[in-house]
C-alpha cells in the first residue's frame, strides 16, 4: 500500500509541474484500473478499496505539491531576473541598467 501511495505521490508531483488539473482525470482512471487489475490478479492482504483511495488521495496531494514547487521556482526565477548582483560585475549591471533607461527615454549612451 505504501508503494502505491509513494508512486502516486511522485506521479502527482510530476503532473502538477507540467499539466493542468484536467490531467488528473485520466491519471485517476489509470489508478483505479490498475487497482482493479491487481485485485483480480491475486489475493492480497490489502483490500483494493483502501489502496485505491490512498493512491488517488496521494495523487491529488502530489499534484498540489507539484504546482506549489512550480510556482516557487517561477517566482525565484523572476525575482532573480529583477535584481542585480553587486559583486564583481556590478559596474556592468549598472551600465546595462543606465543603457536601458536611456533607450526608453529616447537618448543614447
Amino acid at each position: 500500500m505504501l508503494t502505491y501511495a509513494l508512486l502516486s505521490l511522485l506521479v502527482g508531483m510530476l503532473l502538477g509541474q507540467r499539466f493542468k488539473v484536467l490531467a488528473l482525470v485520466p491519471a485517476v482512471a489509470i489508478i483505479l484500473l490498475a487497482t482493479g487489475v491487481a485485485a483480480i490478479a491475486g489475493p492480497d492482504h490489502w483490500s483494493p478499496g483502501p489502496i485505491a483511495v490512498a493512491a488517488v488521495a496521494t495523487l491529488q496531494i502530489g499534484y498540489v505539491l507539484g504546482c506549489s514547487i512550480h510556482r516557487l521556482i517561477a517566482a525565484a526565477r523572476t525575482s532573480r531576473l529583477r535584481t542585480f548582483s553587486f559583486g564583481a560585475s556590478s559596474y556592468t549591471a549598472l551600465k546595462r541598467l543606465m543603457a536601458v533607461l536611456l533607450v526608453n527615454r529616447g537618448g543614447t549612451l
